[in-house]
């Protein structure tokens, strides 16, 4: 039961990622920037063929999903023209198992409320360690920070509901921590994974 729950969160989820994507599409074809729309679509449709090739599986190596999410920051910076890294520490390895798109909606409420409007000066880092028998996914903009301790964000919602289930499921330490970074400056998420 808890296994079609979380079939039915993802399918949820992937609809929300594509209308937003689709959205961006449609803000570029309105501004005439047909170059940057082709390239948008090129890039997306790059992306839904891995996303639908994965989306049998509940879970998918690191580097897949890290893949996943460079294509999503490659989509977004077309738009947007902030900056991103990817950061992982040598004693994690690429062949861990993380659920298929758990990153994506963090990684776009990053953009999306932390960094779109800042250009240049606007930049997405993932973190990616391993303590103890946890992989720690540090997800940090330098946006203008949350406004309230939670928000409304289905996509956020969604992945909440998930890491729940997925916990049900395989009785681990799953968690998401989502506050204002310590130096003040945008958004810290912590996702925290138990090694498989």
């Amino acid at each position: 039961m808890t296994e079609a729950e979380l079939k039915a969160i993802r399918a949820q989820l992937n609809p929300h990622f594509l209308f937003n994507a689709l959205s961006s599409i449609q803000n570029l074809v309105s501004q005439q920037k047909n170059e940057a729309a082709n390239t948008y679509i090129t890039k997306l449709s790059r992306l839904l063929r891995e996303v639908l090739s994965a989306s049998n599986s509940q879970f998918h190596e690191l580097e897949q999903e890290l893949n996943l999410i460079q294509l999503y920051l490659e989509l977004e910076q077309l738009r947007f023209s902030f900056t991103s890294r990817i950061q992982i520490s040598e004693q994690v390895s690429l062949h861990q198992l993380v659920p298929v798109m758990l990153l994506q909606p963090y990684v776009e409420n990053a953009v999306k409320h932390g960094v779109a409007g800042m250009g240049k000066n606007g930049v997405i880092q993932i973190d990616i360690q391993q303590k103890d028998q946890l992989l720690l996914i540090d997800i940090l903009d330098n946006g203008p920070g949350l406004s309230k301790p939670t928000t409304g964000s289905s996509g956020l919602h969604l992945s909440e509901e998930r890491i729940r289930n997925l916990n049900k499921l395989y009785a681990g330490e799953a968690s998401v921590d989502i506050k204002n970074r310590e130096d003040g400056v945008g958004v810290q998420v912590r996702i925290k994974l138990p090694l498989e």
